[in-house]
Formats: structure tokens, sequence, C-alpha cells
């Protein structure tokens, strides 16, 4: 499960940074040359016109998920169930994510609160693998 989130965020920070025309300095080819919309080689460019919807469909419905969560702690006795799923201390963060996502701008600042997200959750799932003896579900961590 921590291998697939892992390549969610890998694949993510991989979208944002345009494929490697950051790092490697490629230019544009082909089918992302014709059908992007930045003219990167990443896929969200290419779906543009469609993101005003997905945006807001992502927020919302992982703010939803994430509250019913937080709201029924049924399995918080379970250390994996808790490694994966985002402490409640990120409830704001989500939120603002969410209602970020209605906002007009092409989403750039979904994207960038999307990326803090994943860099807290990231930065907490290592403390906790790294330090086994934390209360997953201690406001300490």
């Amino acid at each position: 499960m921590l291998i697939a989130i892992l390549g969610i965020l890998i694949m993510i920070f991989g979208e944002e940074i345009s494929w490697g025309q950051q790092i490697f300095k490629w230019d544009s080819f082909g089918y992302f040359k014709e059908y992007s919309y930045q003219n990167e080689t990443n896929l969200h460019n290419i779906f543009n016109p469609f993101m005003k919807y997905l945006y807001p469909i992502v927020g919302s419905g992982s703010f939803i998920f994430l509250f019913l969560i937080w709201l029924f702690p049924s399995k918080r006795n379970n250390y994996l169930f808790n490694l994966i799923f985002p402490h409640p201390s990120l409830f704001f963060l989500v939120l603002i994510l969410a209602v970020s996502s209605f906002l007009g701008g092409g989403g750039e600042t979904f994207e960038q609160l999307l990326t803090l997200f994943a860099l807290l959750y990231s930065v907490r799932i290592f403390l906790c693998l790294r330090f086994t003896n934390i209360d997953l579900l201690s406001s300490k961590t």
C-alpha cells in the first residue's frame, strides 16, 4: 500500500514538473507539442478543459472522504490504518484545498496546496516509519 502511495506522489510530482523538461531541459515533442495547452510534456495539460470540473470533484471528494474517516474512527486502533490515512491535524489544509478547487485561475492554487499536502503527508509517513514508537493518533506527531 505504501508503494502505491509513493507511486502516486511521484506521478503527481512528475506531472507538475513536466516529466523532465525542468530537470533534463528537453523540448516538447510530437503529441505533447500538438495537444498540450501549455506546450509541456505532461498529461494534465492535455485535459485542461476538463480540469475545471475535475479539481472540484477531487477536492471536495477528498475532503468528504477524509472528514468521514476522521469523524467515524472505527478502526483507529489499527496501526496500518492510522499510518495510511492522513492525521486529523491536516483537516484545515484539506478544507482549504477543497475550497480552492472551486476557485478560478487554472487550478494553480489547488495544485500548490495539493503539493503542500503531499509533502506534509509524506513527512508524517516517513517519521512514523522511522520512529516506530510514535503514537499515530497523538497530536505531537
